[in-house]
Formats: C-alpha cells, structure tokens, sequence
C-alpha cells in the first residue's frame, strides 16, 4: 500500500441531529474544509439513515478552501423509536489512481447524521458528567436529560450519591425540580465541596413521573501525592551501618504501596545509593520507610541527601542537606527552612552582648564625668 500526497481535509458541522417527523423532508448542509485545492471527492451515503439522504452530487471537484454541501433527509413514514444513525462519507480522489498494481491509501471523513425517533409515553435519555475536579473547589456534576418519549415530563429530579473507594457515604447532593418537552434537553447542575483528594464514586437517581433511573461515574479529586515530611537517624555512629527513617504521609484516600531510594552527595559528587524498604501507607495516614546508608569510610562534614518515593506510576523527591560529626547526624530541610545552628554560634552571640553593654556603659560613664565637671566650682 502507498500513500499518495494527500491534503488535509475537515467538516463543519461534524453532525446533523434531527428528531423524526414522519413524511418530512429536512434540508441540511454542511462544509467541507481542505488545505489544498482543486481536489476531487466522492460522496457516499452510509449506515441506516443512507437509504434516506438525498445528495446533489456523488462527485465532485473542490475549487476553493470552503464548499457547501446540501443534502436533504426524507423522513419515511414510521422509524423504530430511538436514535438511527447514519451519515455521508467523504473520500478524496487520489491523482495517481491510474497505476497498475498500486494500491493507494485515501482520506476519508465522514459527516454524521441523526434522527431521534421518540418512544411511546414518557422516556428520559441521561449522561452525567464531572468538571473542576480540584481539590479545595467545587466540583460540579451536570446530568444532560433529554426526553426521548411523546409525552411531556413534568417533574424531573436527581439525587447524586458520592461514596469513597470502600463504598462508604461521603455526601448526598439534591438538585432542584424540572419539566421537559418532548425532544428538549434538560440540564440539571448540583455542587459538591471537595476537603480531602482521592477517589470516589458518583451514584446518580434520576427521578421523573414515578419513573426511576440510575447513572454512575468514578471521579477524582485532585491528585495522588506522597509527601516526604522529614529524615530522623537513632544512634548514628560513623564507620557503622544507619538507619534512615524517612516519614512519609499519603494524602489520599486509599491505600498506597511506596518503594524507596536515596542518594549521597558530597560536594555536588554522588556518594552512595541505596534503595529502601517498601511499605504500605493506608489512605490518609503517615508511615514510616526505612533505608540503611552504610558510612564506612564517610568523613564528618556537609553531604545533600536526596530522597525518592515511586508509587503508583509517580514519584516525590525532596532533599535534605545533612550535618555529619563522628557521633550525630543533623538534618537541614532547606525545603521547609528548617535552620540548624552552627557550632560557636551562641558564643559569637554573647560576645555581641558584651560589647553593647560595655558600649551602653561608657556612654553612661560619659555623661556622668561631664555632669561632675559642670558641677563642680570654678578656681
């Protein structure tokens, strides 16, 4: 197969949505959008509504950027009750089409067609979806309703369920009251503020003249994340094996299983790496993951520590700058602007003390003398 040099081609209106009408004839048009042009095309009707469309022409060449096409939809006299789907396909010529043995690959686009065929009494057509999943801000749950009967609803309403990962209730949502027509839409809109980020489940009950249906969707509310909150190390010795305790939190609402690894740098150079012990973290909690850094050989000073945790496809990382003494092991989470104090710091800090107090006191001893001498009577 070869694929000739073709053009880009598009529609507008991708669909033409009718509701049925017996005996009628609906006329309709729609563009077809190229790139590049003269260009020829083949027009094909398709599907169960293709015995129904009426086109002007089958073939045709397109001259500029933008043509019309017009077709009409002879509506029969009786459909099945439902949405009939069909459409007009649009193929586009290859030039080379005269080469023996070569078969050639075309573009094609298709215009969609719909009839919406209402059923007997009162019968309601729903999909509920969800925008603004952001944790901290609503979330907004929209059912579009559309009656697909003869006859009129006049009271239609939702109740919207949401449940936690383990089928728990976390809130019910009650939307106000509608009618709709036959072959209208009707959307009905209700709120939900978010406080913790996960997973969850929307059970929707839709409730229209003593009829009932039921729609579900799953949902997330912001996103997974494990956080590193800090690093603690229990009697560290230098030349022997620590135990690093990193605390981790898991801010979502189920469940999450962390693999781990860390990183020593001296200097910008990597030191050593080593990988952690996985653990389980339940859903809104804290744990603690345990890596075992070897220092034999290590001298005392200033190294970074970067840590990593995998989990589910995604990872978080935060570094540490540590202080290393022969007995001690201190921890900067410059992240969080943690300081940790240097050694002489709180010398350097009296001595500072001193010095203004012995300033304060010469200024006083000053003014003391210079009084006295005012004071004190001429020879």
């Amino acid at each position: 197969m070869i694929l000739p040099n073709i053009y880009g081609l598009g529609l507008a209106p991708a669909r033409g949505t009718f509701n049925f009408d017996k005996g009628l004839v609906q006329e309709s048009a729609f563009r077809i959008i190229t790139d590049e042009y003269p260009i020829k095309v083949v027009l094909t009707r398709e599907g169960e509504l293709g015995q129904y469309l009426e086109l002007e022409k089958e073939v045709m060449i397109l001259e500029n950027s933008e043509t019309w096409i017009k077709y009409k939809l002879n509506m029969p006299e009786t459909m099945p009750p439902g949405e009939r789907a069909g459409g007009i396909l649009v193929m586009q010529v290859p030039k080379d089409t005269l080469q023996e043995n070569v078969v050639l690959a075309a573009p094609a686009i298709v215009h969609q067609v719909r009839v919406n065929v209402p059923y007997p009494g009162k019968y309601v057509v729903s999909k509920m979806y969800m925008t603004n999943m952001k944790l901290g801000e609503p979330v907004i749950f929209t059912i579009a309703a559309a009656n697909y009967g003869k006859e009129k609803i006049s009271k239609l309403k939702a109740t919207i369920v949401i449940k936690g990962p383990t089928n728990e209730e976390v809130a019910v949502l009650h939307s106000d009251e509608y009618s709709i027509n036959p072959g209208e839409e009707q959307k009905i809109i209700t709120t939900w503020e978010t406080e913790n980020a996960g997973s969850y489940f929307a059970e929707a009950t839709i409730e229209y003249d003593e009829k009932i249906m039921q729609l579900s969707e799953r949902f997330d509310v912001g996103n997974l994340e494990i956080e590193i909150e800090r690093i603690e190390v229990n009697n560290f010795k230098i030349g022997q094996i620590a135990k690093l305790d990193v605390y981790l939190r898991n801010k979502w609402n189920k469940p999450v299983k962390v693999e781990g690894k860390a990183e020593i740098f001296k200097d910008n150079s990597l030191v050593s790496t080593f990988n952690a012990i996985p653990v389980d973290i339940l859903q809104g909690s804290s744990a603690v993951m345990n890596a075992y850094w070897n220092t034999e050989g290590i001298q005392p000073g200033e190294y970074d520590i970067s840590v990593k945790a995998t989990y589910e496809g995604k990872t978080s990382e935060k570094s540490f700058t540590s202080i290393v003494s022969l007995q001690d092991i201190k921890f900067n989470d410059f992240v969080s602007g943690k300081v940790i104090a240097k050694k002489g710091s709180q010398n350097t800090t009296l001595l500072i003390i001193a010095v203004f107090v012995l300033i304060i006191v010469n200024v006083l001893l000053f003014i003391y003398i210079n009084k006295r001498l005012k004071s004190a009577p001429k020879t």
